[in-house]
């Protein structure tokens, strides 16, 4: 996010754009470091996409309510990632890899 910002690009699309950047890698390490699936790659892959969408759904909408009510972007941004992290876990935990 923050190299993007530094070119121009304004504070809500670049977050987009890094969330989304982030998302094989979290597959990646979720599936093979962090929990133990029991589900086949093809099913946990699909779980993990309509979930990245909710995420990515509430990331966005997240970032720009903070900013919207005078938050700095950096606040919101730090704001928004803390409670989407234990939320993208619980998710992960009792659906995508269960």
């Amino acid at each position: 996010m923050w190299a993007l910002t530094q070119i121009g690009m304004a504070a809500v699309p670049a977050s987009t754009a890094g969330f989304a950047g982030g998302a094989a890698a979290r597959y990646l390490l979720s599936y093979y470091k962090v929990f133990s699936p029991t589900e086949s790659v093809p099913t946990t892959l699909f779980r993990f996409a309509v979930a990245l969408a909710a995420q990515m759904a509430a990331n966005t909408l997240m970032l720009a309510f903070f900013l919207h009510n005078g938050l700095s972007v950096w606040s919101a941004q730090i704001t928004t990632t803390a409670i989407l992290t234990f939320a993208n876990y619980l998710v992960y935990r009792l659906w995508v890899f269960n």
